[in-house]
């Protein structure tokens, strides 16, 4: 009877050292599930974290290229690349405000009014957004729409129509250089087709005279004449402007600044000056006529688009502010054969293509913060209050957070690709280092807003992989591990036959 008891106390023994070990067996799959469960949590909020972080760092740095400084250098370079591009100048012709060019000759484009921005605008000169407007009573503060630039092309009711050298009728070249078979040299730095008149160097208005009869380079112009030069030793023109007080760089962020230097608030761009970088004043000549600017205004088709801008006529001065026609001289470039072969075409797109760069890496840093943030915040809700919030426990939820992860992911390839495709292509290293070569050769030296903004650009260029690169770098190696521990983890979650998403474990 003992032996029995002692026979059954065995076998129970063994039922529960078996039910043990099943038991744990059990235990243990469960932890591995469990594990396997919680990388879909604690994996997308990892990586969103270090996104947010490289981001905001990025985006930082970014913002160093896009201030003032690096602005004034693109406008600089794209004013030189315009300037060098010109072809000169062959002939001008003047016709009365909306009378046709002659045959040959196209209308010369003088400059642009660059338009108001919108907002409110009051008395005492400050500016507030449009709504403000809504809660005056009284008529000390006006609002006002958003007004376009616009061309302007007429001067004291007259157009200029030019006629410019046809591509294989001229050639710059250097001052020791012979000219091509056919060319004859007029200027120091001009070949022209043997025959064909040498480029006008210079241009005056008279009002007092009328032009000489027979003369080709006498012009009526109005009551007066317009008097052309070609000189041997002077510079061509590459195109004329009227501006107030003295023109600016071409694509100068910043207006010149008025006689009267009252600057109008809502000016798309202010009236303080032309910016750090040598502006065109010191190759601008006034070619001897003035207008008051509403008369100049009339003759453009924009005098009732500035009258009807609110207290437009207190930032002008009858007196003192006016409109003058300048003659733009094409930039001088030392003169050696290595600085007349500067690629002009190639100056603006290395320009267009970092401030390009810039842009894409500033909007793609600020959309995978906002992204980042949002996924972090929603895996705080998941993570830590899923138990309080039962509406939260749900799979779609879950799937939501990764969705985000994987677009962040998605967003940071993309990048690296934009980026170092485009710091890497033939043409911005090309004009990269053919822009290092103007400086340590010294092209622009009789320039030195010209030859500051070369070397800041190359500066740029360069920084732009030392400072940017390696977070760029950062954000795709980190995509890449993030996507590809992602695709392990659900094709494991597949293979022991789990939800790919399940609800978060308890």
């Amino acid at each position: 009877m003992f032996n029995q008891f002692n026979r059954f106390d065995d076998q129970q023994n063994v039922v529960n050292r078996n039910l043990e070990v099943e038991k744990q067996g059990l235990l243990s799959a469960d932890g591995h599930k469990n594990r396997l469960r919680n990388i879909f949590y604690v994996l997308p909020l990892a990586f969103l974290v270090a996104a947010l972080c490289l981001s905001a760092v990025l985006l930082h740095n970014v913002k160093g290229y896009r201030g003032d400084s690096t602005n004034g250098a693109n406008a600089a370079l794209q004013y030189l690349s315009s300037n060098l591009n010109q072809v000169p100048l062959q002939n001008l012709a003047v016709v009365v405000k909306g009378a046709p060019c002659p045959n040959g000759f196209v209308q010369e484009n003088l400059g642009e009014w660059r338009g108001a921005k919108s907002g409110c605008l009051c008395t005492d000169g400050s500016v507030h957004t449009s709504t403000y407007c809504s809660f005056q009573s009284d008529s000390q503060c006006k609002s006002t729409s958003k007004v376009n630039s616009q061309q302007y092309s007429v001067f004291a009711g007259q157009s200029i129509c030019s006629q410019r050298y046809a591509a294989t009728n001229f050639a710059y070249s250097s001052k020791s250089s012979a000219c091509a078979a056919g060319q004859v040299k007029c200027q120091t730095n001009v070949c022209v087709t043997s025959g064909v008149i040498c480029p006008i160097t210079s241009a005056t208005i008279d009002l007092a005279a009328a032009p000489t009869a027979g003369d080709a380079n006498e012009l009526a112009f109005g009551a007066g004449k317009l008097v052309l030069k070609r000189e041997v030793t002077a510079p061509v023109i590459a195109n004329f402007e009227a501006e107030q007080n003295f023109p600016c760089n071409a694509h100068s962020t910043k207006r010149p600044q008025t006689v009267s230097k009252k600057a109008y608030p809502l000016d798309q761009v202010q009236n303080n000056g032309c910016g750090s970088y040598d502006s065109v004043q010191n190759y601008a000549t006034n070619v001897g006529a003035d207008q008051k600017p509403a008369d100049f205004y009339a003759d453009n088709s924009l005098a009732n688009t500035v009258t009807n801008l609110p207290f437009q006529a207190a930032y002008t001065d009858a007196l003192k502010d006016k409109v003058s026609l300048f003659a733009i001289q094409r930039v001088p470039v030392v003169d050696s054969a290595e600085c007349q072969k500067i690629n002009t075409n190639g100056l603006k797109d290395f320009s267009n293509d970092l401030n390009q760069l810039t842009y894409t890496v500033y909007v793609i840093a600020i959309i995978i913060i906002v992204l980042a943030a949002i996924g972090i915040f929603l895996s705080f809700l998941f993570l830590f209050l899923r138990h309080a919030l039962s509406f939260l426990n749900k799979r779609p939820a879950l799937a939501l957070i990764l969705v985000i992860a994987v677009l962040v992911a998605i967003l940071s390839i993309i990048l690296f690709g934009i980026y170092y495709g485009t710091q890497n292509s033939d043409s911005v290293q090309g004009t990269r280092n053919s822009l290092q070569g103007y400086v340590d050769n010294g092209c622009f030296e009789k320039v030195p807003g010209f030859d500051q903004a070369s070397e800041d650009l190359v500066y740029q260029s360069d920084h732009l992989g030392n400072n940017l690169g390696y977070l760029v770098i950062a954000l795709f190696v980190l995509a890449l591990i993030f996507l590809l521990v992602t695709l392990v983890a659900l094709v494991l979650r597949k293979a022991k036959g789990m939800v790919p998403l399940p609800d978060p474990a308890v």
